[in-house]
């Protein structure tokens, strides 16, 4: 097994640019590991692979994703790198704590000191057929310098960002404004970057973050669902009070995810929830996969890989994630549908095995892309929804809520929000809109 430095020294040998190493990485990993392990966002393909590359769509399956704090407390990436392959996982390690990279708080020799040690760690966990995400605190006292380095680490080679968004001390400390001025940078910078914005779902908590505003530029929720920690007598009190109390059980993963679920479905994004490994039961976490694929969420993520029985890792393993499933209506095409979900025809096409992508039929059921594979970007958005006007619509044969955003001149949040739509990648023939 190679060692975490010969990818480091590889790097200061040879310095790549994010081109170079990405179309390396890809040819790399397309040769030595199992393809449908990636997820990298169809931009950077298309920036980094050759003509010749792995197909997109076999490169956006999904992973359950393990969270990393530190390497001192979690492990070297040798220790880790062969558990979570074998487990079929993707990993999250933390790259830096508002403007400080985690070198000044980690001691190991691997903590992250810089873009040049992501590009090192993604090369050596995704040779490996591990995804590999990230994940910074946000504080919000100088949001700009902190988008620049979030950008800065997408650009290095991860697939993905994952913001921590908590109130508690030494944690966020901005204001609204200062989320937007954060999503304004980033989204400059990294136009098709996926971010993720992890947050404390408890309703006295969550009141106390911009979640609005860091939803407006973010790609998907990652709500951390700590049932084991959020089961104490003065939460029970505190939930009570919020007029969500628990049942006889008491606070369980079906609990948090329908309490969390209620207020996150009003951002119509993506939720990935952040189950807790520590001393939780497999019992619990079969509980907590089984309702969050009845609720129509894809994967979930486990705080964290060092505290984590290997029991629960089996498990992840065993229950692999579940992708969107579309039914195909009346008036679909391909091209539609990438539009709508922000995808390409050709991802669509090798994701489902259609060889001919003018035909598909009604009643087809179609995988559709998942996380990984954000295709045409996501623009800064308005945190506060359009109002909707008194005009009403008739949908159409055909019609979509992508078609029908750009006919309008707004946008799908807007209808969807205007409208309680919590799909939106459904919409049938006779129902009526209101236009925003």
């Amino acid at each position: 097994m190679r060692r975490f430095e010969d990818y480091t020294m590889g790097l200061l040998r040879r310095p790549l640019s994010r081109r170079g190493f990405l179309a390396a990485l890809v040819s790399a990993v397309a040769a030595a590991a199992d393809p449908v392990a990636l997820g990298w966002p169809r931009a950077r393909l298309a920036a980094a692979a050759p003509a010749a590359a792995a197909p997109v769509a076999s490169l956006a399956q999904l992973r359950h994703v393990a969270w990393v704090w530190n390497f001192s407390a979690d492990g070297t990436p040798e220790a880790m790198r062969p558990v979570l392959a074998a487990h079929n996982l993707g990993v999250a390690v933390k790259t830096h704590d508002g403007v400080e990279w985690m070198a000044k708080y980690d001691k190991s020799p691997h903590a992250i000191s810089g873009p040049s040690q992501v590009e090192a760690l993604t090369r050596y966990f995704e040779d490996a057929g591990v995804p590999f995400h990230t994940w910074s605190l946000v504080k919000g006292r100088d949001p700009v310098q902190e988008a620049r380095m979030a950008a800065a680490v997408l650009d290095a080679g991860a697939r993905a960002m994952m913001l921590d968004l908590e109130p508690h001390a030494g944690f966020w400390e901005g204001t609204p404004e200062a989320a937007l001025a954060f999503g304004a940078e980033f989204r400059r910078l990294q136009p098709h970057g996926w971010l993720v914005v992890s947050y404390d779902p408890r309703p006295w908590v969550v009141t106390r973050v911009p979640l609005k505003e860091f939803a407006s530029f973010s790609n998907e929720l990652a709500p951390q669902l700590y049932w084991e920690s959020f089961g104490t007598e003065p939460n029970l009190v505190r939930f009570a009070a919020e007029g969500s109390a628990p049942g006889p059980g008491g606070v369980t993963p079906q609990f948090l995810l329908d309490l969390t679920l209620a207020s996150a479905r009003s951002y119509n994004l993506p939720v990935q929830p952040i189950g807790q490994g520590a001393a939780a039961t497999v019992g619990e976490w079969r509980a907590f996969l089984d309702h969050s694929f009845s609720q129509g969420i894809e994967a979930v993520s486990v705080w964290r890989y060092g505290v984590t029985d290997r029991q629960i890792l089996q498990l992840l393993k065993e229950q692999a994630p579940r992708p969107r499933v579309y039914v195909v209506q009346p008036g679909d095409t391909l091209s539609r549908l990438a539009e709508s979900w922000n995808t390409s025809v050709q991802a669509i096409s090798e994701l489902n095995g259609i060889t001919n992508p003018n035909l598909i039929s009604v009643g087809q059921q179609l995988t559709v892309p998942g996380r990984g594979l954000p295709g045409g970007g996501v623009a800064l958005r308005s945190a506060t929804p359009a109002p909707a006007s008194a005009s009403v619509y008739t949908v159409q044969s055909g019609d979509t809520l992508s078609g029908l955003a750009q006919r309008w001149r707004t946008t799908v949040r807007a209808i969807a929000e205007a409208n309680n739509i919590g799909n939106t990648d459904y919409i049938y023939q006779g129902q009526q809109l209101r236009i925003p």
